[in-house]
């Protein structure tokens, strides 16, 4: 079996429990599964021992899209259950359908988050003639590049997380998503985030969730530490939270969980998600690792952004509380 279906029962049996949901209570409910997966190095492996290493299991034990149906197998659940590949958006593309799905009322609750180890050398082969990846054992946000030196890039992490999703009465709640969205990358290269979409994504976002930007106080980032998606990604920040601050108004604080696990990957945005629930629930900002000097094409103090390096309070802003 591909540990990643055996890290995904742990994991939620977890986010059960820490949701003060019994497990055996959820059999032959409208619980949903939704697990994001981009990668099955275990597979990969296995069949490169030949057809002898192939039997009755393998069907199930490796195809990766068995792996949210191994928990509702489990569980005995009868909600929607579903393994996606959205890339790097893998884990928050779950969240979001998790919460569609009991929005339409198709789930009564609902699992969502994801899992990914890297277990094949050659799976990670391409990534360094990509410039996507740091030679260096430490990850620094948004640290300058020099173009024919050396490149920081990212550090692969060794993820795996899962959230549950409980109802409103009962079970402990650790925070409801106001609103979600999801956006397609168009123009150019297919891997390169476009910056006018990405300012329409979160312009429709806080108007369906009916939040002023200008009160937003903290942004978790993507945050690679690439050369091209650092800057569109801040440069968007700053045309739609940045420019709905007065002069007298805090910056936006901005963060990512990359520079204290590494890069995720499938499992990469449910990371940071769960980061800020945390912070929300215990009223802290954590702080993001090792960052010195800005990248010089992110200007932010003209964006009005500021990377939250020191543990603080995180104050709520009346009765908004915090955002």
């Amino acid at each position: 079996m591909d540990p990643q279906q055996r890290l995904t029962l742990e994991l939620t049996w977890e986010a059960l429990e820490d949701a003060g949901i019994v497990p055996d209570r959820l059999r032959d409910s409208r619980t949903g599964v939704y697990i994001g997966v981009i990668a099955d190095d275990y597979a990969t492996l296995t069949r490169r021992g030949g057809p002898d290493a192939i039997d009755r299991h393998s069907f199930t034990g490796l195809h990766r899209g068995i792996i949210a149906n191994r928990v509702s197998y489990h569980l005995g659940l009868r909600g929607p259950s579903l393994t996606l590949d959205a890339g790097q958006a893998s884990s928050l593309a779950a969240i979001h359908l998790a919460c569609e799905s009991i929005r339409r009322g198709e789930s009564s609750i609902a699992i969502a988050g994801g899992v990914h180890l890297n277990l094949a050398p050659r799976a990670a082969s391409a990534l360094p003639g990509s410039g996507a990846v740091s030679g260096r054992r430490h990850l620094h946000l948004r640290r300058p590049r020099q173009r024919f030196r050396t490149r920081r890039g990212r550090r692969r992490g060794r993820p795996q997380a899962a959230r549950g999703r409980p109802r409103r009465r009962g079970p402990r709640v650790l925070r409801h998503p106001r609103q979600r969205t999801q956006q397609r990358r168009w123009r150019g290269p297919p891997h390169r985030p476009h910056q006018a979409a990405q300012e329409e994504l979160l312009r429709r976002a806080y108007r369906q969730a009916g939040v002023d930007p200008a009160r937003v106080q903290y942004v978790e980032l993507h945050g690679t530490g690439t050369r091209v998606g650092d800057p569109i990604e801040a440069a968007a920040l700053g045309a739609v939270l940045g420019a709905a601050r007065r002069p007298t108004d805090a910056p936006l604080r901005v963060g990512s969980a990359k520079t204290n696990v590494g890069h995720l990957e499938g499992a990469a945005g449910v990371v940071g998600f769960i980061k800020t629930a945390l912070g929300l629930k215990h009223g802290e900002l954590f702080p993001s690792l090792n960052f010195r000097t800005p990248n010089p094409d992110i200007p932010l103090d003209r964006l009005k952004l500021r990377v939250q390096t020191a543990s603080e309070p995180w104050i709520a802003e009346g009765i908004r509380g915090r955002r």
